[in-house]
């Protein structure tokens, strides 16, 4: 046996012992991380109290590099999410959302595709009718002063339906 084979058989017998190992760490590590949690949390929470600064950074990366995906991602934690805001209960296309199987990057390849990349830093999707929900072919890119006018008008329309519902109730 030449050296250059005996060479060649050892680097086969560590590369075939490396994958196992780093696949026996990783099943290690899952298994810690199961079994202490809680430790792994609190220390993960412990970082962030540290320098809370650098997540909101990260984040406001992300966000401008990432508009439209954000923009998907915040109408649906304004329907499904604990605040009450006007959108709480709006319907949301399935495709879209990540509890029924679809994902925010589908809403945002949709959003690029037919409504293009957001015009400007002042511009916001807008729910063109709220009965339709944050669905496909129901979206637009609208200035924001424009956005908080039209989110006005449609809070002071519901809030006038629920009176209205209120009233039907105690006569």
């Amino acid at each position: 046996m030449s050296e250059r084979d005996i060479h060649e058989k050892q680097n086969t017998r560590s590369r075939a012992w490396n994958a196992a190992h780093r696949e026996l760490t990783r099943e290690r590590s899952k298994a810690w991380y199961w079994a202490h949690r809680d430790k792994a949390l609190a220390h993960d929470r412990g970082r962030r109290r540290k320098n809370p600064e650098a997540g909101r950074i990260r984040g406001r990366l992300w966000h401008a590099t990432k508009p439209e995906h954000a923009s998907v991602r915040s109408h649906h934690n304004a329907i499904f999410g604990l605040r009450d805001s006007g959108y709480r209960g709006m319907p949301f296309a399935a495709v879209w959302n990540p509890r029924r199987g679809g994902s925010y990057a589908a809403g945002a390849q949709w959003v690029i595709e037919n409504l293009g990349h957001r015009p400007g830093k002042n511009y916001q999707l807008h729910i063109v009718d709220r009965s339709l929900g944050f669905v496909p072919n129901n979206l637009q890119w609208v200035p924001r002063d424009r956005h908080k006018q039209v989110e006005m008008i449609a809070q002071i329309l519901l809030e006038n339906q629920n009176l209205k519902k209120e009233l039907g109730r105690t006569t």
